[in-house]
């Protein structure tokens, strides 16, 4: 997946991003009957709450 520069200011902002966005794609892939699309969206799910996780995670990321 990729972005424009710009979406964020910092790495860690884009982790956020990232997190949140994938977060909204799996919505629009359940509201989808294929039961491959649901597959993908948990998959997409579990990936946004890892990168989530890591966000929240001050002792990764340099003070600001």
């Amino acid at each position: 997946d990729h972005n424009l520069f710009d979406v964020a200011p910092n790495a860690r902002e884009a982790v956020r991003h990232f997190s949140f966005k994938w977060q909204m794609q799996a919505e629009n892939l359940l509201k989808s009957e294929d039961k491959t699309q649901h597959e993908f969206a948990h998959f997409l799910i579990g990936r946004a709450e890892g990168l989530y996780q890591l966000y929240e995670q001050d002792q990764f990321w340099d003070k600001q």
